[in-house]
Order: C-alpha cells, then sequence, then structure tokens
C-alpha cells in the first residue's frame, strides 16, 4: 500500500493527482506565498535584497541566504508573521553547544492543526481503528507533541495511552503488561532498553505491540533490528523537530526510507561547506523552506541533520521523494586524530553487540576516550562485551590515535538515554 504521505500530499494537489511536477509546481506556489509574508511582515526578513518576494522556479532557492538557529536567538518577534495575540503555542529550545539565548517557535492555530494533519497520516501507517497506542514521550502541555499525537489518533478511532518519557524500564514494562498497547511511540534508546529489560521478565508478555514508532533520535538500523526481535514486533522511523512543526517524515511499511511531509515543507538536501545542492544517493544538510506556516514561516532552514535523497523509488510506488534516517551534524561527530568519529559510526559499532543498550563517550583529562556502555540481559555474556567491544575494527581506529578504554556503568546508573537527545559531550572526569 502507498505511503499514507501520498494520500495527504494528494490532499493537496489539483484532483487528488500526485505526480512529482504536480508537486513541484504546488511547493513552488507555497514559497512564492511564504516569501511574500515573510518579505512584508517579517521583522528579520523583511527589506532584505538577498530575499526576493518571489522566484519563478524552485532551483532559484538555492541561490537564497541559510536562516540559521543563530538567527532564531534574536528572538521571537523578528520572525513572528502574526500578531502576538493570535500565537496559540510557543516552544523554547535550547541551542546546540551554547549557553546563550535559546529559540523561540511560534504556531498559530492553523500550524498546529497542520500539525495534527500530519499526524493522522503518519501514524495510520502503523495504527488504525480500534487500536491503542502508547505515547512513550516527554511533556504533559497542551498543544506539546504527546497531546498532539493523542488529538490526532482519537480522529480515527485509535486510544491513545499517555505514558511520559520511558526513564524506568520496569515501571514501563508493567505499563505495557497491563495495558497491552498495539502500538508504542518513544525514543529510540529508550525503547531498547525496555525491550531489553522485558525480555528478561519471568512470565510471558501477555500481548506484545503490533508496531513500534522510533522518533527523536538518531536511529541506528542494528538498534531498530534488536528492538524488533525483542518486542516481537514491526519498526517505523520518524525524525522531525520543533522547527519543522515536530513532524517532518516518516517511514512506510515498505521500510526503503523516510517519506516527506511534502504539502507543508520544502526540504533540500545540501553540501554543509557549500551549501548547494547535492544529488540524490550523496549525503548532505537536510534544509527546509514552509510552505503553509502562518505564526513564523521559515526561509531555508538548516536543521544540522546530514541525510540523503533516495535515488529510487519506494515499493510502495509512491513517486514521491524520501530521505535516509538523518542524524545530527552538530554534537554528533568528534575529531579523534586524524579520524573522524560519527554518532552513527558508533551506533553502528556498539548496539552490533546483543546485551548493550546505551552508551556514553567520556574524555579524561589526559585525553584518554573513555567508552561508558549499559548492559542487560540474560544468559548472555555481559562481563565479556567491553573486550569484544575494543576489538572491533572502529574501536581499534580509535585506539591507533587515542587511548581508549571500555567500561560497563555501575549497576543502578541512569542511562544518557533517560537524560534526553544522545549528542557526543566533551565531559571531562
Amino acid at each position: 500500500m502507498r505511503s499514507r504521505l501520498y494520500d495527504l500530499t494528494a490532499l493537496s494537489l489539483p484532483g487528488g493527482l500526485v505526480s512529482l511536477p504536480a508537486l513541484r509546481e504546488y511547493q513552488l506556489a507555497g514559497v512564492n506565498k511564504t516569501l511574500q509574508t515573510v518579505h512584508s511582515r517579517s521583522r528579520f526578513y523583511a527589506g532584505r535584497a538577498d530575499i526576493p518576494p518571489a522566484i519563478e522556479r524552485l532551483e532559484q532557492l538555492a541561490d537564497l541566504p541559510f536562516t540559521t538557529e543563530n538567527d532564531l536567538k534574536r528572538g521571537l518577534e523578528d520572525f513572528l508573521c502574526i500578531s502576538p495575540g493570535a500565537v496559540a503555542r510557543i516552544v523554547t529550545l535550547p541551542t546546540s553547544g551554547s549557553t546563550g539565548p535559546s529559540k523561540r517557535i511560534g504556531f498559530s492555530d492553523g500550524d498546529i492543526e497542520a500539525i495534527i494533519t500530519f499526524f493522522r497520516y503518519g501514524m495510520q501507517e502503523m495504527a488504525g481503528p480500534g487500536m491503542r497506542v502508547m505515547i512513550g514521550l516527554p511533556g504533559t502541555a497542551e498543544y506539546g507533541v504527546p497531546h498532539l499525537l493523542a488529538t490526532a489518533l482519537q480522529t480515527f478511532g485509535v486510544t491513545p495511552l499517555p505514558y511520559g518519557a520511558i526513564t524506568d524500564f520496569d515501571a514501563a514494562a508493567r505499563f505495557v503488561c497491563q495495558q497491552q498497547p498495539n502500538c508504542i511511540v518513544a525514543h529510540p534508546v529508550q525503547l531498547l532498553g525496555l525491550a531489553a529489560h522485558m525480555a528478561q521478565l519471568p512470565t510471558p508478555t501477555p500481548a506484545w505491540p503490533q508496531t513500534v514508532l522510533l522518533t527523536g533520535d538518531t536511529v541506528s538500523p542494528h538498534l531498530l533490528a534488536r528492538v524488533e526481535r525483542g518486542l516481537h514486533c514491526n519498526v517505523f522511523n520518524h525524525t522531525g523537530s520543533t522547527e519543522m512543526g515536530y513532524g517532518g517524515a516518516v517511514d512506510c511499511g515498505c521500510h526503503q526510507g523516510l517519506h516527506l511531509r511534502e504539502n507543508d515543507l520544502f526540504f533540500e538536501v545540501v553540501h554543509p561547506d557549500t551549501g548547494r545542492p547535492v544529488p540524490p544517493g550523496q549525503a548532505g544538510e537536510l534544509v527546509f523552506t514552509t510552505l503553509t506556516r502562518t505564526a513564523m514561516p521559515l526561509v531555508r532552514y538548516r536543521t544540522g541533520d546530514m541525510t540523503c535523497l533516495q535515488p529510487a523509488t519506494c515499493s510502495c510506488t509512491s513517486p514521491l521523494p524520501r530521505i535516509s534516517p538523518p542524524w545530527r551534524r552538530a554534537g554528533g561527530r568528534l575529531r579523534v586524530g586524524g579520524f573522524e568519529l560519527t554518532l552513527p559510526l558508533l551506533d553502528d559499532c556498539v548496539f552490533a553487540l546483543d546485551g548493550i543498550t546505551d552508551c556514553q563517550l567520556w574524555i579524561k583529562p589526559d585525553d584518554t576516550l573513555i567508552l561508558e556502555i549499559w548492559t542487560t540481559g540474560a544468559g548472555q555474556d555481559l562481563a565479556g562485551l567491553p573486550l569484544r567491544l575494543q576489538q572491533t575494527e572502529l574501536l581499534q581506529k580509535l585506539a591507533a590515535h587515542r587511548p581508549l578504554e571500555v567500561v560497563t556503568a555501575p549497576p543502578g546508573a541512569p542511562p544518557p538515554c533517560t537524560q534526553g537527545k544522545r549528542l557526543f559531550r566533551a565531559f571531562r572526569a
């Protein structure tokens, strides 16, 4: 069956006929509407010679300047295109690697409705009427992600089961056994920890979830496969950000890349240094321009996430572009001598070993690298995991540039996955 985002896109196109030329024509009109709006109403964009009120071809968008998170630190008021009283929701976010001003993102009622619509279509990939969905995400605020997701689920007959962030695996396992959700939505490593914990339960789980949605962080293929095996379910992937309006792209049942939210956003993948678009199959930074946003439209916003456009058509037969699962460039890479370590490289190495549920890289004052791992599992040689890791090709490369130790976290130590998004941080013990 075609991606549900294909159906969502069809709602925006004349006659509901989806083709790439029709989509690009719609997106060009949306980009020009955004340019006209920010040119006349946004304090940040208005009157700038490098931001025209319209373009003739989407390719011309690549000649326009980027908007960055440093720009957003100027303040919400510089970007608002509606009156402050018409803002329905304001989200404050820290900026990457910065202790300075935070980013503030505003949404109108119409922007909120667009988010709910995206969630409604995206979640239909993995849930249907009569099913129950456990929402293992942090936050209880009105118009926060859990609230909006619950609202979207109810529109097509699904019962939301709000839970919150999965920080206590035993409590979360009891919740799953008692409530028996058909689907679970949560952060990737938190779900891996839950899956590993549930595998050790003394009595069989009454009913395993049928599907799982991983969201909010980088997803290693090995992690995804282990969640799938551990929870006996079909695993989907999602990426998004607050700047995008929470939703950005989601897996379909074919699992051949993430289908983009093309009706609300125009995406580019650009070279991180030159800023020029790169061809499908080549890695670059994900950039987007809003098409329908009213409160705070953004032109060519740099996400800091690395991805690539998939060159082939998805087996679901949707002709629309897809991306590979993104990873965070800022905070997601570390230069070790002449070798660049990225979070996906480390995750692929660490999560390939059953028994490891999380990790954290530390740097001692003498520049020794300490890779701390969290382990769980029944009938496994957990004590031998540090040595097995040290013998992997990746860690041997790291050890060739800098002293490296692998240690197991002490019992009861909270894993990084319970403390927010996983990034490289230069902790000095």
